[in-house]
């Protein structure tokens, strides 16, 4: 037997256990979820299939995933304990790491037929959404696609020539017609799906959450004196903001698109103007040289951080609970997690002044907003460190209105894909008749 054989084997045997537990244990309906983006890619989509899987199985229901091997995903799976996640081979994407292409083959296919689920929940319209619809209406069964991306905007700004961008954005748009019900993140989300053409009148508001719950004071402070002995050596330092440079931190996927050259622009005018911070990544990707180079050249190298990615979520917290202020100048996302897990540290955010990523701020009172340019954002960190006081507020203003625990959220969830798939089994019903 060769060494190939012997994992399509494997995969078998590993599928067809999961098949079984899964049928022997469950009384309740099944879902499942398609997604490109799944840990170790670690995004804000990436970060709702985990919760979603995560939650979704319980003993009233069970959630399947089938998502992409990517880097040490079989570490990832071990240690996460998730059942029911179904991995397909995938091809390294040279240009977007750490996103890889899922290659959903025969073989995998073939063994998914034996996969009992009663609904389809599509994370990304591209890639695997074509093949999950067709197994749905084969099935019989309803679809649901979450419309996480403002992927026009990506596609314009990487796909030449034209015309083939605009194709590429008409397809994508009439993918989102193929949903027995889409659902957004915000309204602005919804307004700009709109705006991109779609039509239908089932688009629902199912909001985002993390499983960050707020520290208390004593959990809190362990929380900072470690993120001080990381940025700064000084576990026993003054907690005392004013004592310590301001701290600034990005978390997410370094990536072009995220609109990243603007906080770097600004970090060069801070820098050239003397003033003093820490500026720390967290996160990676392939604009990652791009920044390290541009910081070096720059002259402010020495106080900026690239963690790289960081799976352990306490590290995380540890980074957020020493932070300052939570830099998210994106206008590619429709909502973004980071913001409710900032907020769960009172972490005021800079945020680009637009409808999606300024959902819920009201600047200087929950978070600060800026125009789409180097020299206002600079203008608006300065604004936000020049009054510590009034940047506590903001802080403690956004914990109260921006943060939403996962928990609260997954009910939700669980009890429109029972309504859904009743309505779709009326339906069907009435059809037939």
């Amino acid at each position: 037997m060769t060494c190939q054989t012997g994992k399509i084997v494997f995969e078998f045997r590993r599928i067809a256990f999961i098949i079984s537990r899964m049928q022997d244990s469950r009384t309740g309906h099944v879902y499942a979820q398609f997604s490109i983006a799944y840990p170790p890619i670690m995004d804000g989509v990436a970060a709702v299939v985990q919760n979603y899987a995560r939650r979704l199985n319980c003993p009233q229901s069970a959630c399947i995933t089938i998502a992409p091997k990517a880097g040490s995903w079989q570490k990832i799976d071990a240690v996460e304990g998730i059942p029911y996640v179904l991995r397909c081979p995938s091809i390294t994407r040279l240009r977007a790491k750490p996103y890889v292409i899922p290659v959903l083959t025969p073989l995998f296919l073939f063994r998914l037929k034996n996969v009992r689920f009663d609904l389809v929940h599509i994370h990304y319209p591209v890639l695997m959404g074509s093949t999950a619809v067709r197994i749905a209406r084969k099935r019989g069964i309803p679809v649901v696609i979450t419309f996480h991306t403002r992927y026009r905007e990506q596609i314009e700004r990487s796909v030449r020539p034209r015309f083939l961008s605009n194709w590429l954005s008409w397809y994508v748009t009439r993918f989102y017609d193929k949903a027995d019900e889409v659902w957004v993140p915000t309204l602005g989300a919804e307004r700009i799906l709109r705006s991109y053409g779609y039509r239908k009148d089932n688009i629902r508001v199912m909001g985002l959450g993390t499983e960050f719950t707020v520290p208390g004071a004593e959990e809190y402070k362990l929380y900072r004196s470690e993120g001080l002995r990381e940025l700064f050596q000084e576990p026993d330092c003054d907690l005392q903001r004013n004592k310590k440079p301001p701290v600034l931190i990005y978390v997410g996927n370094l990536i072009e698109t995220k609109n990243l050259g603007i906080i770097l622009g600004s970090l060069r005018v801070l820098f050239e103007a003397g003033e003093d911070f820490r500026m720390v990544f967290v996160g990676d990707g392939y604009y990652r040289p791009v920044m390290e180079r541009f910081a070096e050249d720059s002259g402010f190298a020495d106080k900026v951080i690239f963690t790289g990615s960081v799976s352990d979520r306490e590290r995380i917290k540890t980074l957020l609970a020493v932070s300052d202020l939570f830099l998210f100048p994106s206008v590619a996302d429709t909502a973004g997690i980071v913001r409710i897990e900032a907020a769960a540290f009172s972490v005021p955010l800079v945020v680009v002044n637009e409808e999606c990523s300024a959902s819920g701020i009201v600047d200087g009172v929950n978070g600060f907003l800026s125009e789409n340019s180097i020299s206002d954002y600079t203008q608006t960190i300065l604004r936000a460190l020049s009054d510590p006081e009034k940047l506590k507020a903001a802080g403690i203003e956004a914990q109260r209105t921006l943060y939403r625990g996962w928990d609260a959220l997954i009910s939700e969830v669980r009890d429109r894909y029972e309504e859904i798939i009743a309505e779709y089994s009326r339906e069907s019903c009435g059809k037939k008749r």
